[in-house]
């Protein structure tokens, strides 16, 4: 494997494809951090509990995510490309979101409660739950700024260098 900064200097070089598999792998690890450090803000007990911090939290994660998926990974491209990278970057997170956090949370509650019906979760899937609760509240939100961007790579230059 080919270290990163000795990728840039060869695609610097030139070699387009080259050029767009580094942009690609940038942008794949700028996503996967990004959400990472979600997921690991959610085992934090004060983030968890306290969903106005969480929201501001998950608020400037995806403000430094789309810079860093639509600015900083991917050379000066055209208005749809940079559009469609950081619309992409969010709606990876949605996905990463709910495959990660959401589906396995319930997916815990359903098999608790066909075992145990009529009898509340233990604190540990309450907590599991909570987390789940404001994870989805977060992808609610984060669809307006994917419809926007899809929309602005078509119609609107926001994106212009």
């Amino acid at each position: 494997m080919v270290p990163l900064e000795r990728a840039r200097d060869l695609a610097a070089a030139g070699g387009d494809s080259f050029t767009f598999a580094v942009s690609l792998f940038d942008w794949t690890i700028v996503v996967l951090l990004a959400w990472i450090a979600l997921f690991l803000s959610l085992r934090i007990p004060a983030v968890a509990k306290n969903g106005a911090l969480f929201g501001l939290l998950f608020a400037l994660l995806m403000v430094w995510l789309g810079n860093h998926a639509g600015w900083k990974s991917i050379p000066p491209l055209s208005n749809r490309v940079t559009s469609i990278s950081i619309g992409g970057a969010y709606g990876t997170i949605l996905l990463l979101n709910v495959w990660g956090i959401v589906w396995p949370a319930q997916k815990r509650f359903l098999r608790w409660c066909r075992e145990n019906p009529g009898v509340p979760p233990p604190p540990d899937l309450q907590a599991r739950l909570r987390r789940a609760l404001l994870v989805s509240r977060a992808s609610f939100w984060l669809t307006f700024p994917i419809l926007f961007l899809m929309a602005a790579a078509s119609h609107f230059p926001l994106f212009v260098r």
